[in-house]
């Protein structure tokens, strides 16, 4: 059973935010974090070589941490418009999400809102840290 404290929870998150692929130990919680090379192009691993060495000789002893699908990030795009007080700045977003190329229009708007902005940021971090406690709850779950 893996059971991390929320400052552990809150370093993968933003782990995975950053593009990092994450594993948890699931004997002892300790976290292994490693840029992903295709999230990352052109990033060079050599720095992460114990990590990664770490993880090819012990893979069964961790549990790895899944990033958001495209889908999983649109929806929260979206639960976070919904929660927006602001009827145009919602219908402007709404907007954007419909377009082609959604991410990079959405990316645009909350570049272009600092009020915005700093309210996407936090409503994604919280998400994101209740998207790794559900993928640990479940990896419990089925050790009972």
């Amino acid at each position: 059973m893996i059971n991390l404290i929320e400052e552990k929870i809150i370093e993968i998150a933003d782990n995975l935010d950053c593009g990092f692929k994450c594993f948890v130990n699931i004997k002892n919680g300790e976290i292994i974090s490693y840029p992903d090379e295709f999230r990352n192009i052109g990033i060079e691993l050599e720095n992460w070589e114990k990590e990664i060495n770490e993880l090819e000789n012990n893979y069964d002893d961790y549990l790895e941490i899944n990033f958001m699908e495209s889908r999983d990030s649109f929806i929260l795009m979206e639960d976070f418009i919904e929660q927006l007080d602001d009827y145009k700045i919602r219908q402007k977003f709404n907007y954007a999400l419909s377009r082609p190329k959604p991410f990079k229009n959405f990316n645009y708007e909350i570049d272009y809102n600092p009020e915005i902005r700093e309210l996407w940021f936090d409503f994604k971090r919280i998400q994101m840290i209740s998207w790794v406690k559900n993928q640990i709850d479940e990896f419990n779950t089925k050790l009972q």
